[in-house]
């Protein structure tokens, strides 16, 4: 059958319309199309109109079609646009009576409010790359639809919740990403000629305002959450890209954290510059960058870390984010990455709850101390579902958001740059 994708901008950068590589979604469009299906994928953005939208599936559907609205399989802490751009997609049930399911991080966290959306038929919750399967050939067998695992169903008024399943214990039963469909001259690593790597699924930190310890609680008894592809697979793998793309200048590994395992590390680290050569970044823990791992990093072919600081404040960044760096080894990680000679970017967020000027003056001071190559700065955007919710004033209560609302760029603009 046909399975037409339209993957929302939940990990879009705002500015210049860019993308991120969204590993999980490549890989379960690549489990599609190795059973048979066919597979068409669109970006929708805020700049799509539904004529735009609808003329699209018009040109790429079949006698047999299923629409999937998906937002990021993999991104654990984007929020942004889903209302507005759903707003969009919705009347395609309307306009051409095809079956409509709803798949993501959002579906997963908030299942209620995803199946109530109106003309959404299935959600889809957690990994997707075996119970998408199993749903599309079902459907297309005309079988029986509402006991499948990890899928909501709206049958005759009534919605069937049925379990998740087991995670994907081995990664690398899995089909290389289906990276030819993927809009890669308008992804922020792609367009530069570089490739985005995941070697891993799950994180083992509490960070609260991302998806990973939600879904590491719904997945209690379901196997294990973190797991690492073999090294001889993930070489493999990126061969097989750089075969596919002879532009290739350098990898960056987009793992919520790299280098995890011990000794998984030492044997990438070892047969790295052999297999593959190009300089390479990833994204680390504060607490990994001690001098003898970034030392044997450099010797490897890393160019480039990227460290998730969050905030300056160590009020915002640990007893509101829950992260749990301290401020030595904030400084620890710019002296050893200066030792191996690495390029350090900071992750940072403003726009937190309860992020007064006095916080905000601290984080720029502290952020401006510690000196890394670059800061990389985002709005925060409430994830719903997640553990880090904007508080409502009217009541006092966590109030969910998709987004940043203007009324809420505007207050905080005013309240730090305007009085």
């Amino acid at each position: 059958m046909r399975v037409l994708f339209l993957y929302t901008s939940t990990n879009m950068c705002r500015d210049g319309n860019l993308w991120y590589y969204d590993e999980a979604t490549a890989v379960v469009v690549s489990c599609l199309r190795t059973v048979g299906h066919t597979v068409h994928f669109r970006t929708v953005d805020d700049r799509d109109t539904y004529e735009d939208i609808a003329g699209w599936v018009a040109s790429h559907a079949g006698e047999r079609t299923l629409l999937v609205f998906m937002t990021s399989l993999m991104f654990s802490a984007f929020g942004h646009d889903l209302p507005d751009t759903f707003e969009r997609v919705s009347p395609l049930k309307k306009t051409f009576g095809f079956p409509m399911a709803f798949v993501g991080v959002h579906a997963t966290l908030n299942p209620d409010r995803a199946i109530a959306y109106e003309g959404i038929d299935f959600i889809g919750r957690g990994e997707m790359e075996e119970a998408l399967v199993e749903f599309c050939d079902t459907l297309e067998a005309g079988g029986r639809m509402k006991d499948i695992r990890n899928f909501w169903v709206k049958e005759n008024g009534t919605v069937h919740r049925n379990p998740l399943r087991p995670l994907v214990e081995r990664l690398d039963r899995l089909p290389f990403p289906a990276r030819d469909l993927l809009p890669t001259a308008r992804m922020a690593n792609e367009r530069d000629h570089i490739l985005t790597v995941v070697a891993s699924r799950g994180c083992p930190m509490t960070c609260n305002f991302c998806s990973n310890p939600v879904l590491r609680d719904l997945y209690q008894g379901k196997g294990k959450y973190f797991r690492l592809k073999r090294v001889e697979y993930l070489f493999a793998e990126i061969r097989a890209a750089l075969e596919a793309d002879k532009g290739i200048r350098a990898i960056f590994f987009q793992d919520d954290v790299f280098c995890l395992s011990p000794g998984w590390t030492r044997d990438f680290l070892a047969r790295y510059p052999e297999e593959v050569g190009l300089p390479w970044g990833c994204n680390l823990l504060a607490r990994q960058a001690s001098p003898a791992f970034t030392t044997a990093l450099r010797r490897s072919g890393c160019r480039q870390v990227q460290v998730g600081i969050e905030s300056g404040s160590p009020h915002l960044r640990n007893v509101v984010l829950n992260k749990g760096i301290s401020n030595r080894e904030i400084q620890q990680v710019i002296d050893a990455c200066r030792k191996a000679d690495l390029f350090v970017t900071f992750y940072a967020m403003t726009g937190l709850p309860g992020e007064t000027r006095s916080h905000l003056v601290e984080s720029i001071r502290n952020l401006a101390r510690y000196r890394p190559d670059m800061i990389q700065i985002q709005m925060w955007e409430a994830l719903e579902g997640s553990g880090l919710q904007e508080s409502d004033p009217a009541t006092g209560k966590d109030s969910p958001v998709h987004g940043p609302p203007v009324r809420n760029r505007r207050a905080w603009r005013d309240r730090f740059f305007f009085r």
